[in-house]
């Protein structure tokens, strides 16, 4: 945010902050959340890289296209050892992921 905008809120009274600050996360939990927002994306740039729909990789994945577009979404429902697998499952290789990682 720039400086004068942050400004001007905090002169009208609003208290500016971050995410983790807002939420009162953790560094650790905030590492948590940006791994699976990582593994997600590149989750979906192996689906779009194959030139298949949500639907056809959840068939892949023996799952529904709703649970596999959450994947996608880094859904709070969703472990990040399942998004690994869906990686693999969709030729990520090991190499690929540590690059994530």
């Amino acid at each position: 945010m720039e400086k004068s905008k942050r400004a001007k809120l905090t002169k009208a009274g609003y208290t500016v902050c971050d995410t983790q600050e807002f939420l009162g996360l953790s560094d650790a939990e905030m590492e948590y959340i940006e791994l699976k927002r990582l593994l997600s994306h590149r989750l979906s740039e192996a689906r779009k890289k194959q030139g298949i729909t949500q639907k056809e990789a959840a068939q892949q994945l023996h799952t529904s296209q709703t649970r596999y577009s959450r994947m996608e979404a880094a859904g709070h429902e969703v472990s990040i050892d399942r998004i690994i697998q869906g990686c693999f499952n969709l030729g990520v290789t090991r190499k690929e992921l540590r690059r994530v990682i």
